[in-house]
């Protein structure tokens, strides 16, 4: 029995896109330092900076290759938005980092709304520049 397995070139950008991600996650995680609970804890707080600066740098690809005028403000517009989008994670990060370290029962509150919201603002974000780049829609 063979098993055929056919990926296009966009499931081939996408995968290479998310495996970059989890390679410097863990390259970043492990290497130089000991991995302990709260260096994890950390990391995994930290990781929706990388997703957000992994879609920003979507958007430049696009803008630098793509010759098409609506699709360079396009661009352009998308940059703006997540580059506004990359600072409200950023904050939310350094919150929920923040709050985790504090170990305050006020600031379990503040630690799950930060965390909850610095990944889905970043996750967002990098599905709707997926969905632009690679579902092939333009303005």
């Amino acid at each position: 029995m063979e098993i055929h397995l056919s990926l296009s070139q966009q499931d081939l950008e996408i995968a290479m896109a998310i495996s970059l991600l989890f390679i410097a996650f863990f390259l970043k995680l492990c290497v130089n330092r000991k991995v302990t609970k709260n260096v994890f804890i950390t990391s995994v707080l930290e990781l929706p900076m990388d997703v957000i600066f992994l879609s920003l740098g979507f958007t430049v690809s696009m803008m630098i290759v793509d010759v098409d005028p609506s699709r360079f403000r396009l661009g352009l517009f998308m940059f703006m938005i997540q580059l506004i989008s990359a600072v409200i994670v950023i904050i939310f990060c350094r919150s929920s980092l923040k709050a985790y370290k504090d170990k305050e029962a006020s600031s379990q509150l503040l630690f799950a709304l930060t965390i909850v919201a610095s990944y889905l603002l970043s996750l967002i974000t990098y599905i709707i520049v997926a969905i632009i780049l690679f579902g092939g829609s333009s303005a």
